[in-house]
This record gives structure tokens, sequence and C-alpha cells, in this order.
């Protein structure tokens, strides 16, 4: 298992955290996410033979957010 905090921009509200978190969960491997809204992050749990960061990351993407670019 693996434990990652993602940065997350465009979430304002109760459904925006509900709508990443439904994305999440629905993915194989996960064993636990947790969305803040005040912290704009998901902390996710994720079996890393199962399901790679970057398919998390897509399914974040795919439900309408984007995340922070690093230079």
């Amino acid at each position: 298992m693996k434990k990652e905090v993602i940065n997350i921009n465009g979430m304002f509200c109760k459904k925006c955290v509900k709508t990443i978190t439904s994305a999440l969960k629905a993915l194989p491997g996960m064993k636990s996410v947790y969305v803040d809204l005040d912290e704009c992050v998901a902390t996710v749990e994720y079996d890393t033979d199962i399901v790679t960061i970057s398919v998390i990351r897509k399914a974040i993407v795919d439900a309408g957010y984007t995340l922070p670019t690093y230079s």
C-alpha cells in the first residue's frame, strides 16, 4: 500500500468533495480516500499492484478538476 496527498484545483463545495471521492473510490485498488475541501487535497491509500498514481490523477481530471503543475 502507498499513501499520497494530491493537491486539487477547482474544489469549492461539498458536492466537489463528493464527486471526487466517488470517482476515486470507484477505482480498483483504492484502500482509502479522504478529500479535504479546506486544504484542497485528496489523501489516498492504494495498492500499487492494482492502480497507479497516474490513473488516480486522471480520475480527478476526468471528474472535472485540475491538478497543479510544478516546474
